[in-house]
């Protein structure tokens, strides 16, 4: 507990990437379905490319470090602080 590996990094790049990709498909798929007339051709592209950019360096940093804190605050049993652990 409260130690980071080299793996654990790894992964929280993993995260880091994958994070996004989730987000931006959301993003997309929500602005056509709630655009006028569920018509992808009415969507404000430009104005959604910067909400996907602004949303997938949020979501980036946010998957990363929530994953580096929960490898941070978690045993070997994956017990938060160590509570339950016999």
């Amino acid at each position: 507990m409260f130690k980071i590996s080299w793996g654990d990094l790894g992964r929280g790049l993993v995260v880091a990437v994958a994070a996004p990709l989730v987000t931006s498909v959301i993003g997309v798929l929500s602005t056509i379905v709630f655009s006028s007339g569920f018509d992808a051709f009415a969507v404000d592209w430009p104005a959604l490319g910067k909400l996907l950019v602004n949303s997938s360096i949020v979501s980036a940093y946010g998957g990363f470090a929530g994953y580096i804190t929960k490898q941070l605050i978690t045993d070997n049993q994956g017990n938060i602080f160590g509570i339950g652990s016999d």
